[in-house]
């Protein structure tokens, strides 16, 4: 059986760990989404730290998820472990190797936020790359006369594009802070396919104590 964890061995929750990311309004813990006076649509919840009633029960043998998101400059990554929850940047090389994780065990945990945002690394690919690519596509289509040679090799190009905004502008980034114990926080950031990000963070609220979860 995990030890219970004495709560008062621990310091108090920093200030900011009952606080919205964005705007910094008071928020109230619950397992379903709520939105906050900003505007921002957001999971809150209580670590075991912040809330006695939850527990952390060991999982040696679950398997190691990890979920990366392009930067102006790095890549960062987030790891899931068994016990503990990591993130950091690669290296600007090759972008395989770790240079500066940190990580907040389940155990250690003051509270966790999850939302979704843009990615702006991802927002300037898009506007850059896959804009003028989708649109050179659709006006050589719309001047071809209809030749079919311009929409076999054009089309391509448009759907890719949109499927492209879709991912930046539709889904988004998923974001977290995860506040644990000597004032660690970590502001994740990772894209992916949302069936990848949702098994992301349940796996994470479930390896918390913290059931499942409905997601932003």
């Amino acid at each position: 059986m995990t030890p219970m964890i004495s709560q008062s061995a621990f310091p108090p929750a920093p200030a900011n760990a009952s606080t919205c990311p964005k705007c910094n309004a008071a928020l109230v813990p619950s397992p379903h989404k709520q939105t906050c006076a900003c505007g921002l649509e957001l999971v809150f919840r209580h670590g075991a730290l912040s809330d006695g009633s939850v527990r952390v029960s060991p999982q040696p043998g679950a398997k190691e998820l990890k979920l990366r998101a392009p930067g102006l400059v790095v890549v960062s990554q987030a790891v899931l472990r068994h016990d503990a929850i990591g993130y950091g940047a690669l290296d600007p090389v090759i972008g395989r190797f770790p240079i500066d994780e940190k990580g907040v065990r389940f155990e250690h945990l003051y509270t966790v936020a999850v939302w979704r945002q843009l990615n702006i690394a991802s927002l300037v690919t898009f506007i850059l790359i896959s804009v003028p690519l989708g649109l050179g596509s659709l006006l050589g289509m719309v001047f071809s006369k209809g030749e079919p040679a311009s929409f076999i090799c054009g089309l391509p190009f448009l759907l890719l594009a949109a499927f492209h905004g879709y991912r930046v502008l539709g889904a988004r980034a998923t974001r977290m802070r995860v506040i644990g114990f000597k004032d660690r926080t970590l502001n994740i950031e990772f894209t992916g396919s949302l069936g990848k990000r949702r098994e992301f963070v349940g796996e994470f609220f479930s390896r918390s104590g913290l059931g499942s979860v409905e997601l932003p």
